[in-house]
């Protein structure tokens, strides 16, 4: 049951909870891979290039391509620690977020694949925009989460490939820019289910083809798939996470509730 009194918070201003105290207090901690936070100081403490994994886990993420700093990272914007819609990061064309290390996603892709993954993403409208990914440009490999569309809409598509390299894609709702947006991917490959959330809408589920992949993806990339696709300038990360088990309907609906509450007030 969720219990508000431990999920309130004022996002605009300050006063929330990381992503780490959300998923702690709604019991969705098991399994998990991963968890950057750009609000939490824990996660980034307003210099350096690293953005450290709260999980416990070590999977932590280079601002840029690289572990030095040396002028692609991302600008961090806001007060370490801020917890609010204040603090985020500036992406753009050759400016991403990429996995230090880990192998943690190597079996999303493949036959009997589980896993959910998330990120709270701000679009400025432009017509395409890569988010979250592991795919190496020539042909799919990996998963592959992006926003497409132009003006002030767009969709939240989630792709993938088989064997063949024949690309499976769906769609979830429509969606404004402008705003925090959470976009959330729940995969579980041996019985075809696939999950997808767009912020506190209705979650759609779809009945997709399985995947049959054997090598493993290159290393997850936020704000990028892969160096191949990047998020246009003025596109903001604030945070993303990703679990090696698939979340229940209910589970992923009260997430999305409880973030909304907690830190993005604005998020539609």
């Amino acid at each position: 049951m969720l219990k508000l009194n431990h999920l309130s918070g004022f996002g605009v201003g300050g006063g929330g909870k990381t992503l780490m105290q959300l998923l702690t207090d709604l019991g969705s901690t098991a399994n998990l891979d991963f968890v950057v936070d750009a609000g939490d100081s824990a996660s980034y403490g307003g210099t350096g290039d690293l953005l450290s994994d709260t999980s416990g886990n070590g999977n932590h993420f280079n601002l840029g391509r690289t572990a030095t700093v040396d002028g692609d990272e991302p600008a961090f914007h806001g007060t370490p620690g801020g917890l609010s819609e204040n603090e985020y990061f500036t992406l753009g064309s050759g400016l991403y977020i990429t996995a230090a290390g880990g192998t943690y996603d190597d079996g999303w892709s493949k036959n009997n694949g589980v896993f959910t993954a998330g990120a709270v993403i701000y679009f400025p409208g432009s017509n395409q925009t890569g988010f979250f990914g592991n795919t190496d440009g020539s042909r799919h490999n990996g998963i592959y989460l992006t926003a497409m569309g132009g003006g002030s809409t767009f969709r939240f598509y989630y792709d993938i490939a088989d064997a063949a390299g024949n690309t499976i894609v769906n769609a979830v709702g429509t969606g404004t820019v402008g705003t925090p947006t959470l976009g959330i991917a729940a995969m579980d490959e041996a019985t075809t289910t696939l999950k997808l959330k767009r912020n506190v809408t209705a979650l759609e589920t779809f009945v997709t083809t399985a995947s049959a992949l054997t090598t493993n993806p290159n290393k997850l990339a936020l704000g990028s798939l892969d160096g191949t696709e990047d998020a246009p300038a003025s596109t903001r990360f604030y945070m993303a996470f990703a679990s090696s088990r698939l979340w229940a309907d209910a589970e992923i609906n009260n997430f999305a509730t409880a973030l909304k509450a907690a830190r993005f007030p604005s998020m539609p």
